[in-house]
């Protein structure tokens, strides 16, 4: 038997493959083949049914303290191409997206070294008030650690309890990035390491909310 034939046989099973399996897959697999058994193993699990969500993808400014080696979006607060977006503009886009029929307000921001706490909760209590009301997925757990540490001096759960109350929904999956270190050393050094991140996420599916994880690939990752 093949090791593709093999691979097949335990997904099709619902077996969890091996490291060296998944490393195969994404090395030498072709990848109609390996599209047809997602399908496969997607239809056992949720029949022919597949959904989307209309969402209105927003920043609140550039502004940011780190320095990410990938990074072609954050300045430095005088740095040319720097902004900084209000309440009320924010609150101005988002409407005219729930108005054309988004559901999902999906919101991030740089580290800001200057905007005070208050900013975040007004923005969120704004966006709550929309009718009918958005999902609003906002901030990425690198946001929510400088919103406790650097602009709150609160505890990371006092501040997610804050922005829960004021209208948060989810928080986003940005800041993930690549998880092995020796990787986000030479992507993203000075940034919160993967346990920090997620430690976060952590704090907030304790408190019930739900929350999603991003990959960022195609840089300096190897298969493995």
């Amino acid at each position: 038997m093949s090791l593709w034939e093999k691979i097949e046989k335990k997904a099709e099973a619902g077996e969890r493959l091996s490291f060296e399996e998944g490393v195969h897959l994404f090395q030498d697999a072709d990848l109609h083949q390996l599209g047809q058994l997602a399908d496969r193993v997607r239809e056992r699990k949720v029949g022919k049914r597949a959904s989307y969500v209309l969402n209105r993808y927003l920043n609140y400014s550039n502004v940011c303290i780190l320095s990410c080696q990938f990074c072609a979006f954050a300045r430095k607060k005088r740095e040319p191409g720097a902004f900084e977006i209000s309440v009320e503009e924010m609150v101005g886009e988002a409407s005219k997206a729930v108005a054309g029929g988004a559901t999902e307000i999906h919101i991030v921001g740089g580290l800001h070294p200057s905007l005070p706490y208050n900013f975040y909760l007004d923005m969120l209590r704004a966006l709550a008030e929309l009718k009918p009301k958005p999902m609003l997925k906002v901030f990425t757990a690198i946001e929510i650690r400088h919103l406790a540490e650097r602009v709150a001096k609160k505890s990371i759960r006092e501040v997610l309890v804050d922005l829960r109350d004021a209208g948060l929904d989810s928080l986003t999956g940005g800041g993930a990035e690549i998880f092995a270190p020796e990787v986000r050393e030479r992507i993203c050094k000075g940034k919160e390491s993967a346990e920090e991140w997620l430690e976060v996420h952590r704090i907030w599916h304790g408190m019930g909310g739900r929350s999603t994880a991003t990959m960022l690939y195609g840089h300096v990752e190897t298969a493995e």
